[in-house]
């Protein structure tokens, strides 16, 4: 029998739980600051929920739904330690993608050609096996640079990409300034 599973908005007053997650599900090289999350969930240019199983949390997504461009993006996605692989994953991202209805959805993944280990190349690597399970595909000749992080982009929609455009759209909605793309490198080989 397949268990219900519900999700519950995370609002601003709720970072310091979420923060905490995200701090063990993600280096910190892959997370902005706790004040940056806390404001963006205020200004609601985050969308964040937690997936909920007989009242327990059992995952997390933080997104941004874009800016009216048609792109979405999912900025933070896990399922605890202890369900992984055991299609809580798959699920969940189905619940989100219909949340952001109507947008085609992108997602960063790190690059694992940059990983410094064995390890980390295979985790990567399984990220992205995940999400092409899920119908996303890696955007071929693209990189992103995200704050000194290299990134590879996947997509799951019908539009056609651009992605220079898409990603700095979503990231101008998320810093309000211009002059936080210079952080923000999408790199068409």
């Amino acid at each position: 029998m397949e268990k219900a599973l519900a999700m519950e908005k995370i609002g601003a007053c709720d970072v310091d739980g979420l923060y905490a997650l995200m701090e063990r599900d993600f280096p910190s090289s892959e997370r902005p600051p706790k004040f940056g999350v806390w404001m963006n969930l205020k200004r609601e240019v985050y969308d964040a929920r937690y997936l909920l199983e007989n009242g327990r949390r059992v995952g997390y997504v933080v997104s941004n739904p874009g800016n009216g461009n048609g792109f979405a993006l999912i900025s933070f996605y896990a399922i605890e330690p202890d369900l992984r692989g055991k299609g809580y994953g798959e699920r969940f991202l189905g619940m989100a993608l219909e949340l952001l209805e109507g947008q085609d959805v992108l997602v960063e993944v790190d690059d694992p050609s940059r990983a410094k280990s064995e390890t980390e190349k295979l985790t990567r690597e399984r990220r992205i096996k995940f999400y092409e399970k899920c119908g996303f595909s890696l955007v071929p000749g693209v990189k992103c640079k995200i704050f000194g992080v290299w990134m590879l982009l996947m997509h799951w929609g019908k539009r056609k990409l651009n992605a220079k455009e898409a990603m700095h759209g979503i990231y101008l909605k998320q810093f309000k300034i211009k002059s936080a793309l210079r952080n923000i490198a999408v790199i068409q080989e």
